[in-house]
């Protein structure tokens, strides 16, 4: 059994990538808290200095950056071959949104769901115009719709979130519509020796 540490921006994130790695038959480990995008990115020498000894996953957002090599040259320019860094374009959000299952999931129409999630700006402020406009389950609405502003989401989101990954989730179908995340997922099938 193959372990694999791994770090991530957020909770959200963190079980995407257990996801994408239990697929493969590699095991996660946490290898660091999640802290947001800017602390993961300062610490990437770090993290390729230690997957120098075992495999490393690091899965950040790409947000408003243009081109996700430049923005990894400019932060680590030479990184261990045991370190994998995925950055899903432009928010983790469009690889759930890439898998028509989460129309299932949230009860609202499949037709809702973007077409080219990775064209989407702010897939997150996307994923709660949905739920706002099409469903009408008051324990969706309530996980996933700001109770008070400015929160963005509701207090239950990426609990809600991290249950669609870990039940209904297929990265593989979701890869078909999210070319970072079909990158990331031959990046960890490679990993795993496929």
């Amino acid at each position: 059994m193959t372990y694999v540490r791994v770090a991530t921006e957020g909770n959200l994130d963190y079980a995407v990538a257990e996801r994408l790695l239990q697929d493969a038959g590699l095991v996660a480990v946490r290898a660091a808290p999640a802290q947001g995008r800017e602390p993961l990115l300062r610490k990437l020498v770090g993290f390729s200095n230690a997957a120098q000894r075992e495999p490393w996953l690091v899965l950040f957002d790409l947000d408003h950056d243009e081109c996700a090599p430049t923005l990894l040259q400019t932060w680590i320019a030479d990184p261990s071959d045991g370190l994998i860094v995925r950055v899903a374009v432009r928010e983790i959000e469009a690889w759930l949104l890439a898998d028509s299952s989460l129309a299932r999931h949230l009860r609202v129409p499949a037709k809702a769901l973007p077409d080219n999630p990775e064209d989407v700006i702010a897939p997150k402020r996307l994923l709660v115009e949905i739920v706002r406009t099409h469903c009408r389950t008051r324990s969706i609405r309530k996980s996933i719709l700001p109770s008070v502003r400015p929160s963005a989401v509701g207090n239950a989101y990426s609990d809600f979130l991290i249950d669609f990954v870990e039940s209904d989730w297929s990265p593989e179908r979701a890869a078909g519509r999210s070319d970072s995340l079909r990158r990331a997922v031959e990046a960890v099938g490679r990993l795993a020796g496929g």
